[in-house]
């Protein structure tokens, strides 16, 4: 009977499948702006400019990113000179 009850070997322990943790791979600009303290505008500047990856869903411009290339985003602006 405890059988039953075992954890699936391709399952993770959170109980999310495959499915669930590719999407939450790819982030919106609304879960990815709080990461940075920014907002969706910053984004999508970012990304017209070419400082930041991302993938443009669709005709409207909808994007989505990695939380790998925000941070890579990120560490650019750290390094980047501020002109006021």
């Amino acid at each position: 009977m405890d059988s039953m009850f075992t954890q699936h070997p391709d399952r993770p322990k959170d109980g999310s499948s495959a499915n669930e943790r590719r999407e939450r791979r790819w982030w919106t600009v609304r879960r990815a702006a709080p990461h940075v303290g920014g907002g969706p505008k910053d984004f999508y500047r970012a990304v017209r400019a070419g400082k930041l990856k991302a993938v443009r869903l669709n005709r409207r411009g909808d994007i989505r990113t990695l939380p790998e290339w925000v941070d890579e985003w990120m560490e650019q602006k750290r390094t980047d000179p501020i002109v006021m």
